[in-house]
């Protein structure tokens, strides 16, 4: 894979993500777009929530900046950490309702838990997700995993069969162990980049691992922060690997965003549909259990 034009095959490619899978250097990378097939909304929509929740109107959409509003929000309504937390959760959670059917017989989740759960043929080592809410650890304990999730940056090493790294904070459905602090906002997202806490954790998983990053647009700033100084010291600088991360779109691969993350280090490859994309995940579990076999001839 040290050619561009091999990443653009989608056969080579799902050949290299399952030899990082056998050899447990996978990683994903979770964003709303995980969750949203369940009813939470997404950025501008929970923002809109909230600001209702506050006595605002409702701003119209495309009118305005969420980030900008969801700072002024906190400003002048949500002043302390459990008035913002619990008006997110509110907001986040609103109309949504879930049992383990609908939560077990969503594909996208199918298909990631499948790469999570430990097997022969490797296993997806590293999980790290930008969402606030609980849906892979409940999938994953349905099926009889034991999971750790991580909200805060100073914790212990876990004995669990799936560790769930949530740098943004957990506001969870089930119940009430809600992280001290979640990042909403410029300032807890300044706060966070400056944490002697969670970057470290963060680069390290991703200047180690090969990541998919699922269900995110690409346009978070977290994410872009990690990704515009990862690729000389990633891993694959040693081997002259051309990338070290798959992200997903549908809009062909061409646009602006694809080339600025292809100069960092980021694969786009393009799907006709996102309904394409567990198959695509599943196909890399099946490569990966090919190999193995053939390691045990």
């Amino acid at each position: 894979m040290n050619m561009p034009d091999s990443w653009h095959n989608e056969v080579s490619l799902i050949d290299h993500l399952a030899t990082q899978l056998l050899a447990g250097r996978l990683g994903l990378f979770l964003g709303a777009g995980v969750s949203r097939p369940f009813g939470l909304p997404d950025w501008d929509t929970l923002v809109s929530r909230m600001a209702v929740a506050a006595g605002e109107a409702a701003p119209v959409a495309g009118s305005f900046n969420a980030t900008n509003k969801v700072e002024a929000l906190a400003l002048k309504y949500f002043t302390t950490s459990d008035l913002l937390k619990g008006a997110t959760k509110a907001a986040l959670y609103q109309g949504v309702a879930l049992d383990f059917a609908k939560i077990s017989g969503n594909r996208l989740l199918a298909a990631i838990g499948s790469l999570v759960m430990a097997s022969r043929r490797g296993t997806a080592a590293k999980v790290i997700t930008l969402n606030f809410d609980d849906l892979l650890e409940l999938y994953l304990e349905y099926h009889g995993f034991t999971t750790a999730t991580m909200h805060d940056g100073c914790h212990w090493a876990q004995n669990a069969d799936v560790v769930v790294y949530h740098p943004h904070g957990f506001l969870p459905l089930g119940h009430d162990l809600d992280s001290k602090e979640i990042v909403l906002g410029t300032t807890s997202f300044h706060k966070i980049m400056q944490s002697d806490l969670w970057r470290p954790i963060l680069e390290t998983a991703l200047r180690q691992h090969t990541f998919l990053y699922l269900g995110l647009s690409g346009e978070d700033m977290h994410l872009h922060s990690h990704w515009a100084t990862l690729k000389d010291v990633h891993a694959i600088a040693k081997d002259r690997i051309c990338y070290h991360g798959v992200r997903f779109t549908t809009g062909g691969g061409d646009d602006d965003l694809s080339v600025v993350t292809q100069g960092w280090g980021i694969h786009t490859h393009s799907l006709t549909s996102y309904d394409e994309l567990p198959d695509f995940l599943f196909r890399i579990c099946q490569e990966a259990r090919v190999k193995r076999m053939a390691m045990d001839v």
